[in-house]
């Protein structure tokens, strides 16, 4: 049930009126009917793609809540028991403690990891390994085929999030498995985000709300700004070069660049384009949901890129895989190995653990070589960032008018613009091999007869991812220079342009029947 489909207005149509209902009846008032008509909603919205999916969705949480629970218990038993204990007793007491919960957590953490890796990446490494036994001299055909449930990297990471958060004793474990199936199938977040901490996503989806106004205007408008970038930009933009990207036409020379840029222009749209409805519609059930996305490519670098794409996702790696690995007994040796050299004991481990982590990033997206290679790819602007600091730092000392001035942040801009769009030329595709045949093709001749070819018969096209990108600039540009002034949301005035925004573009843009929109570009991650 795609956000872009009449399906899914009649779903969230009647789901609005149930949810606010039981505020105005009096005998339901403060029942917390809210919270389960959410979760009968949950369960409704992700069973609509198949029920089969489910299974998935039910054994990651019931395996996470069952491993917190066994947690807690640990916790409890181990206090009781310290209470009429020695000093030295005690110590010994919770360090047994602590062996049995971190058994515990890595068994709990690899079940659930394999639900992921099973369905997402067995086809993957059955070809690698038939391609390695190949090159030996053995002939394998090793082959399965597996369905990928909706959401499955996503609702696993905030498993994953909840589970190690309530290990480290951040906050106890949730005891209502319904609950917690609430928080982790929720309807907005759970095929592609944001992955909202427990913390500050579950108290407000067990409250109860009233019907507010303004916020039920201001998510509308967020909904409807979510479908414009969706039909007038994605899937315009992706008419023109998904049959390039796809391999169905090769592309040459400037065409690639398009291809490359227009790829940029529709993730954007696209994912953004999903996060505002998302958020939109949970805004007006008066539940908030993180920010995900802060004008990325307005970043100066790709380091701060990163900090405005995807920001939750930027977020957990942060938490579960990097700080971690920092902390590891293995990077904290080589920290001591170096303390002689301050730069060499901070640069190197730091390098090590981003070096990881931008490898799991690249696993992450897909199981294809190409996606793994976008991710070592941004991770090696990252890492030269933060070994090259020192050097960044004098210059920035050395030159402070000049990295001041609005032209070179500009310059810096469409530098790391660039970058990204080149990256995009390894991840729009999903195919290793067709990733390097576009970039080869960078330098062939024929790419402007190819754009001016498209363009016949595609004029309504052009003009409307163009007019599209056009008003989404606008409002990014006047959202950039009002950032710092302002929280993140919509105020009054951006109200009243994003409403006259909407209207020129309703006016324009009419019915989108040109292409299927219903899907967004990262189902698939």
């Amino acid at each position: 049930m795609a956000f872009t489909t009449l399906p899914f207005l009649v779903f969230f149509a009647i789901l609005f009126v149930l949810y606010y209902l039981p505020t105005w009846i009096p005998f339901l008032k403060g029942k917390g009917v809210q919270k389960w008509l959410i979760l009968i909603a949950n369960l409704v919205f992700y069973a609509w793609a198949s029920p089969y999916f489910l299974i998935f969705l039910g054994a990651s949480s019931l395996l996470v809540y069952g491993a917190s629970l066994l947690f807690g218990r640990i916790d409890k038993k181990t206090e009781l028991a310290c209470a009429s204990l020695e000093r030295a007793e005690k110590k010994l007491a919770k360090e047994k403690a602590g062996k049995k919960k971190k058994g515990i957590l890595i068994l709990a953490l690899l079940l659930v990891l394999l639900l992921l890796i099973v369905p997402k990446y067995a086809s993957f490494f059955l070809e690698n390994l038939n391609a390695i036994l190949g090159a030996f001299g053995v002939e394998t055909d090793f082959k399965v085929s597996l369905i990928l449930p909706l959401g499955l990297s996503f609702y696993t990471f905030q498993n994953i999030g909840y589970l190690v958060n309530v290990y480290w004793g951040k906050y106890p474990p949730q005891k209502n498995y319904f609950l917690y199936l609430t928080y982790i199938s929720y309807f907005p977040h759970v095929l592609q985000g944001p992955l909202d901490e427990y913390e500050e996503l579950f108290p407000a989806l067990c409250e109860e709300h009233e019907f507010c106004r303004e916020k039920a205007e201001k998510g509308l408008l967020r909904v409807l700004w979510g479908l414009f970038k969706k039909w007038a930009v994605a899937t315009q933009i992706g008419l023109l070069i998904s049959p390039y990207l796809s391999g169905e036409t090769e592309a040459l020379g400037l065409t690639v660049v398009l291809c490359a840029v227009g790829y940029a222009v529709q993730m954007y749209a696209d994912f953004s384009g999903y996060m505002d409805i998302a958020i939109g519609c949970s805004n007006m059930l008066g539940i908030p949901l993180a920010e995900n996305f802060d004008a990325p490519y307005f970043s100066t670098g790709v380091a701060e890129y990163w900090r405005r794409w995807h920001i939750t996702l930027g977020a957990w790696f942060r938490s579960y895989v990097y700080y971690p690995l920092m902390r590891s007994k293995g990077l904290s040796a080589l920290r001591k190995c170096l303390k002689k050299h301050k730069y060499l004991a901070s640069v190197l481990p730091t390098s090590l653990a981003l070096a990881l982590v931008w490898l799991c990033i690249g696993f992450w997206h897909g199981a294809d070589w190409a996606y793994v290679l976008h991710g070592v790819y941004h991770g090696l602007f990252v890492i030269s960032a933060s070994v090259l600091e020192p050097l960044y730092s004098a210059y920035h000392k050395k030159f402070p008018k000049l990295t001041a001035s609005v032209p070179y942040r500009i310059f810096c801009i469409v530098r790391t613009f660039a970058i990204v769009c080149f990256g995009y030329l390894l991840f729009a595709t999903g195919d290793i091999s067709l990733s390097f045949t576009l970039i080869g093709n960078l330098f062939a001749e024929g790419g402007a007869a190819q754009i001016s070819a498209l363009f016949v018969g595609n004029e309504y096209v052009f003009f409307s991812a163009g007019l599209g990108i056009v008003l989404m600039l606008v409002v990014d540009v006047v959202y950039e220079l009002t950032k710092k002034k302002e929280k993140k949301g919509f105020k009054s005035w951006q109200i009243y342009l994003l409403w006259i925004l909407l209207g020129i573009a309703i006016l324009l843009f009419g019915a989108y029947s040109e292409a299927d929109a219903s899907q967004f570009l990262y189902f698939q991650f």
